[in-house]
C-alpha cells in the first residue's frame, strides 16, 4: 500500500512538472508574440517616421542621420531618445513624435509583459494548489485505507486471542477432566481395595472367633464327661443319655444358628455380625464422602476455570474497545490535521480561482498560443469540498470587492 501511495504521488508531480513546464511554454509563448507585435509596431512607426523625413526635412544626410539615430535607438532596446541640439524645428518635431511613442510603446509592452507574468504566477499557484489538492487526496484515502486495514488487523488479533484463550480454555477443562477420570478410578480402586482388606480381616475375625468356640465347646464337653466318671450320671439316667442332654443343652435353640453353638455364643456371633455390618457402613459413609468431596472440588476447579475464561474475556474485550478507541482518535486526528492543513492552503490560494485573461491587454494569440481551459481542468481526485471551499472562497472575496 505505501509502495502504492509513492507510485501515486510520483505520477502526480510528474503531471504537475509536465503541467508547469506547459505554462512556461506559454509564457515564453506570449512573450514572444507581444516582442513580435512590438516589433511589428516599431517597424511601422519606423515606415511612417521615414516618410515624414523624406517630406519635411529635404537634406538627405540630415534624414539619414536622424533616421539612423531613431532606428538604433529602437533597435538598442533603450527607453530614451535624446534630441540632438541644433536641428530644425520640424526634426525636433519628429524626435518629439518618435520618443513619445517610444516612451508609449515600451510603456505598454511593460504594462502587458507584467500582466503576462501575473498570469503566470497565478497559473501556477493554481497548478500548485491543484498538486496539493491531489496530494492530499491520496493522502486522504491512504490515510483512511490504512485505518481501516489497521482496524481489521487489530479485530483479527483480537479474535485470534479470544480464539487461543478458548482453546487454552478447553484444554485446561479436558485436563481437569482426564485427572477427575483418574482420581476417580484411584478413588474406587482404593474403595474396592478398603472393602476387599475389611471383608478379608471380617472373615478372618469371623473364622477365629468360630473357631474358639469350638474349642471351648469341646473343652466343656471333656471336662463334664470327666465329671461324669468321677461322679455318675444323674439319677435313672445312663451316661450316653446324660451326654446328650448335656450336648442339647450347649446347643442354639435358633434355627438359624450354626450347629454346635450355644445361645451365649450365637448372641456373640449375632453381635460380631452387627459390629461387621456397622463397620461396612463406616466405610461405604467414608468412601461415599471421598466421592462427594472429589466431586465438589472438581464442581470448584470448574466453576474458577469457567470464571478465569470469562474475565480473561471480558478483559479482552475491554482491551481491544480501548485500542479500537484510542484509533480511532488517532485516525480522527490525523483526518483533522490533513483537513486543516488542507484548508489553510486553498484558503492562502484562493486568489488563483478568480483567474481570468484580460484579452484587451493580450496581444493575440500566437500559433504557439494555448487555452488555460485544457491546463486548469479538474482532477478527477479532487473532491466536492475542495471546490465547495474555493467557491465560497470566491464568493467571499467578490463581496468583499
Amino acid at each position: 500500500m505505501h509502495r502504492g501511495l509513492t507510485k501515486d504521488l510520483e505520477a502526480v508531480a510528474k503531471k504537475y512538472k509536465a503541467s508547469r513546464e506547459r505554462v512556461d511554454a506559454e509564457l515564453e509563448s506570449d512573450a514572444k508574440a507581444l516582442r513580435e507585435a512590438n516589433a511589428q509596431s516599431e517597424k511601422a512607426f519606423l515606415e511612417q517616421f521615414k516618410q515624414k523625413l523624406d517630406r519635411s526635412v529635404s537634406s538627405r544626410t540630415l534624414r539619414k542621420a536622424v533616421f539612423r539615430d531613431v532606428r538604433d535607438t529602437f533597435s538598442s532596446g533603450s527607453a530614451v531618445l535624446r534630441t540632438p541640439p541644433d536641428i530644425p524645428k520640424s526634426v525636433e518635431e519628429l524626435y518629439i513624435e518618435a520618443a513619445n511613442f517610444l516612451h508609449q510603446q515600451e510603456a505598454t509592452s511593460s504594462s502587458q509583459m507584467a500582466h503576462l507574468k501575473e498570469v503566470h504566477q497565478k497559473k501556477l499557484g493554481h497548478l500548485e494548489l491543484q498538486l496539493f489538492s491531489e496530494q492530499y487526496e491520496l493522502n486522504m484515502n491512504f490515510a483512511k485505507m490504512q485505518g481501516r486495514m489497521e482496524q481489521r488487523h487489530m479485530h483479527m488479533r483480537h479474535q485470534l486471542a479470544r480464539s487461543q484463550l478458548k482453546d487454552f480454555a478447553l484444554a485446561d477443562r479436558q485436563l481437569l477432566a482426564k485427572r477427575l477420570a483418574s482420581q476417580l478410578v484411584e478413588l474406587r480402586e482404593a474403595a474396592e481395595a478398603d472393602k476387599t482388606q475389611l471383608h478379608e480381616s471380617q472373615m478372618l475375625e469371623k473364622k477365629i472367633f468360630l473357631k474358639n468356640e469350638r474349642a471351648a465347646r469341646k473343652k466343656r464337653m471333656s471336662m463334664y464327661q470327666r465329671k461324669l466318671r468321677e461322679d455318675g450320671p444323674p439319677d435313672g439316667m445312663s451316661v450316653k443319655e446324660a451326654l446328650a442332654k448335656a450336648c442339647h443343652s450347649m446347643t442354639s435353640y435358633y434355627s438359624t444358628s450354626p450347629p454346635q453353638l450355644t445361645a451365649v455364643s450365637f448372641d456373640a456371633l449375632l453381635r460380631l455380625d452387627k459390629h461387621h455390618q456397622m463397620q461396612t457402613q463406616a466405610l461405604d459413609r467414608e468412601i461415599l464422602s471421598y466421592f462427594v468431596e472429589l466431586d465438589e472440588q472438581q464442581w470448584e476447579k470448574k466453576i474458577m476455570l469457567a470464571n478465569q475464561e470469562t474475565n480473561r474475556l471480558k478483559e479482552l474485550d475491554d482491551e481491544h474497545k480501548q485500542e479500537m478507541k484510542a484509533h480511532a482518535e488517532r485516525l480522527q486526528r490525523k483526518i483533522m490535521q490533513l483537513r486543516e492543513k488542507y484548508e489553510k492552503e486553498v484558503t492562502d490560494r484562493a486568489d488563483v480561482t478568480s483567474l481570468k485573461r484580460h484579452s484587451d491587454t493580450l496581444p493575440p494569440p500566437g500559433p504557439g498560443n494555448r487555452s488555460s481551459h485544457h491546463l486548469f481542468g479538474r482532477h478527477p481526485g479532487i473532491t466536492s469540498s475542495f471546490e465547495s471551499l474555493l467557491i465560497t472562497e470566491c464568493i467571499r472575496r467578490n463581496e468583499v470587492r
